[in-house]
């Protein structure tokens, strides 16, 4: 099995698998947290759960990506490069779909959370066959 292919199936997937679970376990923690809290705290508070939501979701997105390499021990990029791409997209999953109702922003930034984590899994992709060709061009230098 070639070294892309094995990038693919023993870092990306399971990956963006462990992202995509983390983002839906923070926004089920949130919503947790939302509804208790809701009925006694001002409306000041409330507003302010509401624009901690992507945040918290886009956390998760994080913390599963951010888990994943740890625990492979996996080198990485910055852990801020990877934090932008779910805050990124789950911010504007929720900004885009709260006007029609803001129980429904969860479709939103699970959706362009999980499109963001793709991205993210794409770039990095790239620069793991970039490095690869690199090195690969490099062993074929010193043989030659």
């Amino acid at each position: 099995m070639n070294s892309r292919l094995q990038h693919i199936l023993r870092v990306s997937v399971p990956r963006f698998v462990v992202s995509v679970l983390f983002g839906a376990a923070f926004y089920v923690a949130w919503m947790a947290l939302f509804l208790v809290c809701s009925g006694y705290c001002s409306p000041l508070f409330r507003g302010l759960l509401w624009i901690l939501a992507p945040v918290i979701t886009g956390l998760g997105f994080f913390a599963g990506a951010a888990l994943y390499i740890r625990l492979r021990r996996l080198t990485h990029p910055p852990f801020l490069h990877i934090y932008l791409y779910p805050l990124t997209g789950c911010s504007i999953g929720a900004a885009v779909v709260f006007p029609f109702g803001p129980m429904l922003i969860v479709f939103g930034m699970c959706l362009l959370g999980s499109l963001s984590i793709l991205l993210f899994e794409f770039v990095d992709f790239r620069r793991f066959a970039s490095t690869t060709q690199a090195d690969l061009q490099d062993s074929q230098t010193q043989d030659g």
